[in-house]
C-alpha cells in the first residue's frame, strides 16, 4: 500500500498530508481552528497583521486564525456545541449584566469607540439614588455592550468590525432585554427598572394613541403571545446579535459572524426539538419571528427620536446613547 506523499500545511508550512475542514493542513492547525471558532482565541497581533510574511504565524493566534479563514477552512460546529453548557454560560453573562444595570452607575460620558477601546469604570450605586430616563438608557446601553463583548465573536473581530456590530445591534439587543425584563414582571408595557415608561413625558401629548401603544406594547406583546422561556430568550438574543447581513462588515468579519450565528441558530433549533419534539420546528420559526417585531419596534423608536427635532429632550443624553439612537 502506497503512503500518501507528504506535503506542507497550507497554514503553518509544517509537514502534513491530511485535508482538515476542506484545506490541506496539519492536525495542530485543525485543533487550533476549532478552538478559535468556539471562542478560545485572541485578537491581538504585535506585528500589525504581518506574521505570515515574517514567518512567525505560529506565535500569533490572530494571524493564524485569519489565514485559516482566507484559505477557506470551514467547520461543522453542531457537533461541538453542548447545549446545556452554552445556556448556562449565557445565563451567567446575563445575570452579571442585570446586576450591573440595577446596582451600579457610571460617571463617564464615552463614545462607542471609547467604550470599545477602554471600557469605563462602574461604581456602586447608593440604594436611595434616583435615576432619570436618560440615566437608565445610558446604563442599559453600556451594560448591553459589556454583555455583547463577552461573546466569542468579540474576541475574533477586528475593532472596525466590532464597532459596526455594536452600532447595529446594541439598541436592538437592549430593547429585547428591556422587553424580557418587563415581561418577567408581568407588565404589559416596556418600562425601565424603576417602573417608568420608556416614552419621554414631553412627547406623550404629541403621540397618536395607536403609535404610543406600538412603542410601549408591541414587542412585549409578542413575548406574552409566545410565553417565551428564559432559555429561548438567551439563545434568540444570541442569534439576533450574530447578524452577517449588517452593512459595512469586512469579508472576514462576515465569515466570523456567519459561523457564530450558525452555532446559536443550531442551538436554538436543538433546544426546540428537545423541548417541543414534533412541534419543535414550528416553535423555532415562531421564536425567529421576534426578530421581525424588533425591527418594527426600531422603526417606531426612530419616529420617536425624530419628534425630538421639534420637541428637544429636557434631559441631556450621553454621547453613547445619542450615537446609538442617532438622534
Amino acid at each position: 500500500m502506497n503512503t500518501p506523499p507528504e506535503t506542507n500545511c497550507a497554514v503553518c508550512s509544517r509537514p502534513s498530508n491530511a485535508f482538515n475542514y476542506g484545506v490541506l493542513s496539519c492536525n495542530a492547525c485543525k485543533m487550533f481552528f476549532r478552538r478559535a471558532i468556539l471562542g478560545k482565541s485572541e485578537k491581538f497581533c504585535k506585528n500589525n497583521g504581518n506574521c505570515d510574511q515574517l514567518n512567525s504565524i505560529l506565535a500569533c493566534k490572530l494571524c493564524r486564525f485569519q489565514k485559516c479563514l482566507h484559505l477557506g477552512m470551514k467547520l461543522n460546529t453542531n457537533q461541538y456545541v453542548n447545549l446545556s453548557d452554552l445556556i448556562n454560560s449565557l445565563s451567567k453573562r446575563n445575570a452579571e449584566r442585570s446586576n450591573k444595570l440595577l446596582n451600579y452607575q457610571c460617571a463617564d460620558d464615552p463614545t462607542l469607540s471609547q467604550v470599545i477601546n477602554k471600557f469605563p469604570l462602574f461604581s456602586k450605586k447608593s440604594t436611595d439614588q434616583v435615576f432619570s430616563k436618560s440615566d437608565w438608557g445610558f446604563m442599559e446601553q453600556l451594560t448591553t455592550i459589556e454583555f455583547m463583548s463577552k461573546f466569542e465573536f468579540a474576541q475574533l473581530l477586528d475593532p472596525d468590525d466590532l464597532l459596526v456590530i455594536f452600532k447595529a445591534s446594541c439598541f436592538k439587543t437592549a430593547s429585547l432585554i428591556k422587553a424580557i425584563r418587563s415581561y418577567s414582571l408581568k407588565s404589559e408595557f416596556l418600562q425601565y427598572p424603576d417602573g417608568d415608561s420608556i416614552v419621554p413625558e414631553q412627547l406623550i401629548p404629541y403621540c397618536a394613541s395607536d403609535f404610543l401603544a406600538r412603542v410601549q406594547c408591541r414587542l412585549i406583546g409578542k413575548l406574552i403571545e409566545l410565553n417565551i422561556k428564559e432559555e429561548e430568550f438567551l439563545l434568540l438574543i444570541s442569534v439576533l446579535l450574530c447578524n452577517p447581513a449588517i452593512n459595512h462588515l469586512s469579508d472576514d468579519g462576515r465569515t466570523i459572524i456567519s459561523i457564530q450565528q450558525k452555532i446559536y441558530t443550531s442551538a436554538l433549533f436543538q433546544y426546540c426539538l428537545i423541548t417541543y419534539q414534533q412541534f419543535g420546528p414550528s416553535r423555532f420559526n415562531e421564536l425567529l419571528s421576534v426578530c421581525h417585531i424588533i425591527n418594527r419596534h426600531m422603526e417606531d423608536i426612530g419616529q420617536l427620536c425624530f419628534m425630538f427635532t421639534f420637541r428637544p429632550p429636557t434631559e441631556k443624553y450621553k454621547k453613547l446613547c445619542a450615537e446609538l439612537l442617532n438622534c
